[in-house]
């Protein structure tokens, strides 16, 4: 099981911490006689990340085992799509995952190096939101101004993404760390890259599909696990960029 919760941080660096798999409640004050309500524009903040991941029950054997969030074709629609909103229309952005290490209640664990992530475009057919454009296993969402074609306005890859939509195979997120690239969650990996010049910028909230692949090591113990997915967005603005 992988838990979740969120936290935000003020200033142009923007960042959720994933620990609970419960989306935080915004509480407002009520029946307040006065006030005032500060809102902030342009910004930088994520609006969507992949539900909770339970992988179920495996039984412990000499060999080790691999276990799916999805087994499907597609990724399950809007609840695996991790997206972000940038109105600031000038500089860059990149979000990064990374994981903790599973552990039980207890003092069992394991390396959250056995959790690997692959990203793609490819979502069951009708669901929402309504997809408007997509490039490069990026999806431009309601709002968007520029088109992904336009370098002055795109320039976001996703270096994780998957060559097929097959995510109930190990070869799948084999290929990403074959290319090379570390798509394991023991240490940060670019979801989203988005670096621009401070005198380019986007308008509107891009997305990108998530899956994982779960390795349980041979001889692990009996345990209920849960690990932590912290999701970073940040401002990467940089001339040139990369």
């Amino acid at each position: 099981m992988i838990r979740r919760n969120a936290q935000f941080a003020t200033g142009l660096t923007a960042a959720i911490l994933i620990a609970s798999f419960a989306a935080a409640a915004v509480t407002f004050a009520q029946d307040v006689p006065s006030g005032i309500v500060v809102t902030r524009t342009p910004y930088l903040s994520l609006t969507s990340v992949p539900i909770s991941i339970n992988f179920g029950q495996y039984e412990p054997s000499g060999a080790g085992t691999n276990l799916f969030s999805n087994t499907n074709g597609d990724l399950p629609g809007d609840t695996n799509l991790i997206a972000v909103r940038d109105t600031r229309n000038s500089g860059g952005f990149v979000i990064q995952a990374q994981a903790s290490d599973f552990t039980t209640t207890g003092t069992e664990t394991f390396d959250a190096e056995n959790l690997r992530v692959a990203t793609s475009g490819l979502v069951a057919a009708g669901t929402v939101p309504a997809y408007e454009l997509l490039q490069d296993n990026i999806f431009y969402l309601d709002g968007y101004l520029g088109t992904p074609s336009d370098g002055a306005t795109q320039n976001i890859t996703t270096s994780v993404a998957a060559l097929n939509s097959n995510f109930g195979l190990v070869a799948t997120f084999d290929e990403i760390e074959a290319r090379p690239m570390d798509n394991s969650l023991d240490t940060p990996v670019s979801i989203m890259s988005a670096c621009l010049p401070a005198t380019s910028g986007r308008v509107g909230t891009v997305a990108t599909g998530m899956a994982f692949n779960l390795t349980i090591p041979q001889y692990t113990a009996s345990g209920d696990y849960f690990a932590t997915i912290t999701y970073t967005l940040m401002d990467y603005t940089e001339d040139p960029c990369p």
